[in-house]
C-alpha cells in the first residue's frame, strides 16, 4: 500500500544538502548526467514530454498552479509536479488538476524502486549512489506518470535552486519561468541574491523563451546575463492589474462584444480570493507561460501579454485553487476564520501580512491570534519582523522537530479529532 511506498521513500537521503549536489563541485551537465543515469536505469523516457519549467524562491508553486489551470481550461490534458505536499504525498502529482490515486502512486514508486534494485545488481561499476535521493525519486515518479498518462503538457516546479535540480534534466522545455527571488536555502544556494539568481537561472536553456517578474537589480542583472549567454529571449512581465489597464482597445472591444461580462469578470478577478494583491504578479507570469505554450502548439506568435488575457484565460485563473497559500477557512461549528499561508521567506511573510490585513479590513476589530511555526534552519527573527506591526491579540508558537517538515509523518487534524 501507500504506507509501504512512503516508508521506502522516507528511507532515501532527504537532507537539503542531498536534494542537490554540492554547488561548488557540480556543474549543470554533471548533475543532469546523474539524473539521466537514473532515468535510464528506471526506463523513464521523458524526451517527448512538452514541458513548462518554473523556478523561483517565492510564488513558483502558485505560478505553476495558475499555469496548469489556464492550460486545462483550454482543453489540454495537464500534468503538474510541485513540492512539498501539505498532507498527502499524492498532492505532488496531479493529472488534470486532481492528485493521482493511491494506486498510481504506489505502482509508480515500486516500478521505479524495482528497476533501481535490478539495475544495481547488473551495474555495480557506476560511481553514482545506488539509490537516488528523495526528491530525485519523486521526480522520476512524476516523469514516469506523465509519460504513462500521455499528458499534453507537464508543468514542473523546481524543487530547490534550479541549476542542479533533478527537474532540470529536461533538455528543451517549451518555456521557462522564474518567479520572485528572495533569500532562502542560503547555505546551499549562496548568501547573496546574485548567487541565488544564478542558481535559479540555471534552468534557462539555449533558445528557450524565459519569463520573469520585476526583480531587484542585483538579481535582475544575473538573469539578463544568463539569458544572453544562452541566447534565450527574456521578458519581464507586468502585474496582472497593470495588464488590465493596458488591454488594447481592439481586444477589449472584441471581448466585450463576444462576452459581455468580460470586463466585469476581469475586475472581479483582481479581487478574487485566490488572486490577492501579491498573487497578481504570479498570475501574470502564468498567463505568459501558458500563452507561450499555446502559441507554440498552434505554431503562432505569442500575443502581447495584455492581449493574452482572454475569457478562457480568465476562466483558468478564477478556477485555480492552491491549498495552504492565501487560503481562508471558516470553521463550520464555531465560525472561527483561519487564514492559512505557507510563507517562509521575509518577502513572502510581508506579502502574507498584506493579504491578511486586506482580508480582515471589513471586520469589526475581531480578536486575532497568530499561530506560527518555523523550520529550525530559517531565520526566525527575520520572518517574525513583518508580523510585529499587525499587533495580534495572542501568539502561539509551535514546537518544531528536527526533520524536514515535507518528509515527516504527522497526524492530521481530522485523524486526531474524536469520531463525530
Amino acid at each position: 500500500g501507500i504506507d509501504g511506498a512512503m516508508n521506502m521513500l522516507l528511507s532515501m537521503p532527504n537532507s537539503p544538502g542531498n536534494i542537490v549536489p554540492a554547488a561548488g563541485t557540480w556543474t549543470r551537465e554533471s548533475a543532469n548526467a546523474m539524473m539521466r543515469h537514473y532515468m535510464k536505469q528506471t526506463n523513464v523516457d521523458a524526451s517527448k514530454l512538452s514541458v513548462v519549467h518554473v523556478a523561483g524562491t517565492k510564488g513558483k508553486g502558485s505560478t505553476c498552479a495558475f499555469t496548469e489551470s489556464i492550460l486545462r481550461a483550454h482543453g489540454a490534458k495537464t500534468g503538474l509536479f510541485t513540492s512539498p505536499h501539505l498532507i498527502f504525498p499524492n498532492e505532488r502529482f496531479r493529472i488534470n488538476g486532481i492528485p493521482v490515486s493511491d494506486r498510481l502512486f504506489v505502482d509508480t514508486f515500486w516500478a521505479i524502486w524495482d528497476a533501481l534494485v535490478a539495475s544495481e545488481e547488473r551495474d555495480l561499476g557506476t560511481s553514482y549512489p545506488r539509490i537516488p535521493n528523495y526528491f530525485t525519486a519523486l521526480t522520476l515518479m512524476a516523469l514516469r506518470m506523465f509519460v504513462l498518462e500521455q499528458v499534453d503538457v507537464a508543468i514542473l516546479e523546481v524543487g530547490l535552486g534550479g541549476r542542479l535540480d533533478a527537474t532540470n534534466v529536461i533538455e528543451k522545455p517549451v518555456v521557462c519561468g522564474i518567479a520572485a527571488l528572495d533569500y532562502d536555502h542560503t547555505r546551499i544556494l549562496g548568501g547573496t541574491l546574485a548567487k541565488i539568481a544564478r542558481e535559479k537561472a540555471g534552468i534557462i536553456k539555449a533558445g528557450v523563451p524565459v519569463f520573469t517578474i520585476a526583480q531587484v537589480p542585483e538579481a535582475a542583472e544575473v538573469l539578463v546575463a544568463c539569458a544572453a549567454a544562452e541566447q534565450s529571449p527574456l521578458t519581464v512581465v507586468p502585474s496582472l492589474d497593470t495588464c488590465y489597464y493596458n488591454l488594447s482597445p481592439d481586444v477589449l472591444a472584441t471581448a466585450l462584444s463576444m462576452h459581455g461580462a468580460f470586463r466585469r469578470q476581469l475586475v472581479h478577478l483582481l479581487h478574487h480570493p485566490s488572486i490577492g494583491q501579491y498573487q497578481q504578479v504570479n498570475a501574470s507570469l502564468a498567463v505568459a507561460l501558458a500563452s507561450t505554450w499555446l502559441a507554440a502548439k498552434a505554431g503562432t506568435p505569442m500575443p502581447p501579454l495584455p492581449d493574452a488575457i482572454t475569457p478562457t484565460v480568465l476562466k483558468g485563473l478564477q478556477g485555480t485553487t492552491w491549498t495552504g497559500r492565501a487560503q481562508r477557512v471558516v470553521d463550520p461549528q464555531c465560525g472561527a476564520i483561519f487564514h492559512l499561508d505557507g510563507a517562509h521567506t521575509p518577502l513572502s511573510v510581508a506579502c502574507c501580512v498584506t493579504w491578511f490585513e486586506s482580508s480582515v479590513a471589513d471586520d469589526l476589530s475581531p480578536p486575532t491570534t497568530l499561530i506560527f511555526n518555523c523550520h529550525h534552519e530559517r531565520d526566525i527573527v527575520a520572518l517574525l519582523q513583518p508580523l510585529v506591526a499587525t499587533r495580534f491579540d495572542r501568539v502561539v508558537f509551535c514546537a518544531t522537530g528536527t526533520g524536514r517538515p515535507s518528509i515527516c509523518r504527522v497526524r492530521t487534524y481530522l485523524l486526531d479529532m474524536p469520531n463525530g
